[in-house]
């Protein structure tokens, strides 16, 4: 556990992606150098652009929980009465007025169009099991919701048809298990209506590098970024 997490911070801290593009430019830099050889450099990005933005959900509750309790005391530990208070009585307002604070799609697709961006959602179906006596599973709890709810169902259809991509937010444990991704995958698909290939791991859990090969095998990530609309990009 102590090793998987060392792992996941240190993919957080460093950009490895970039990390490996630099240091493989700077061998053909310095080979063509060598040899006296131009360099010739062509943009990856569609119409020459230089670079890409790309912004993206992770979307792993639907709903304040726990959160208004546990924040109150976690304030309160650090003598925060302040905030403290504002989750108690955001607590008793939001029942009484039946406020959703977690429920932004509309404002962020309001914000996206004035923008003209738009933006990666990564829905959720978590399945890992919640223990009452270990608070570090009570997470689980408030990170479940059903694709096939009206109201989840139409968001998830209102989005793609808008031009949102809908992607595929792998459950805690699912990196361990391809069918277990499989069948995540396969159940968002039959509520979109389409294919899904954006993926992301839920905690950013990664076994290295079956965690890549499981996606790859089920059609995740199986797309060319030249060519798609998809993948929330802004080209600049």
């Amino acid at each position: 556990m102590l090793k998987r997490d060392s792992q996941q911070r240190r993919i957080a801290r460093t950009p490895i992606v970039d990390w490996y593009e630099k240091t493989l430019f700077d061998l053909l830099l310095y080979a063509c150098q060598k040899l006296n050889m131009p360099l010739v450099q062509k943009a990856f990005w569609p119409n020459d652009k230089r670079f890409a933005v790309c912004l993206t959900h992770d979307v792993d509750e639907l709903k304040n929980t726990y959160q208004y309790f546990t924040r109150s005391v976690r304030h309160l530990k650090s003598g925060e009465f302040g905030r403290a208070g504002y989750h108690i009585k955001s607590f008793f307002s939001d029942k009484l007025f039946g406020r959703n604070p977690y429920w932004t799609f509309d404002d962020i697709m309001r914000i996206e169009n004035e923008l003209n961006v738009r933006s990666t959602f990564f829905f959720l179906n978590e399945t890992a099991k919640v223990n009452i006596l270990k608070p570090a599973t009570w997470i689980h709890y408030a990170r479940r919701y059903d694709f096939q709810k009206p109201k989840i169902a139409e968001l998830i259809r209102e989005l793609a048809s808008k031009g949102w991509e809908i992607g595929l937010h792998g459950s805690y444990e699912s990196y361990l298990d391809k069918d277990k991704l499989k069948e995540e995958k396969e159940y968002l698909e039959k509520i979109l209506g389409s294919k899904v290939y954006g993926i992301r791991q839920h905690h950013l859990n990664m076994k290295i590098p079956e965690t890549w090969k499981y996606q790859e095998g089920i059609g995740l990530g199986n797309f060319d970024l030249r060519e798609s609309i998809f993948c929330g990009c802004k080209y600049f």
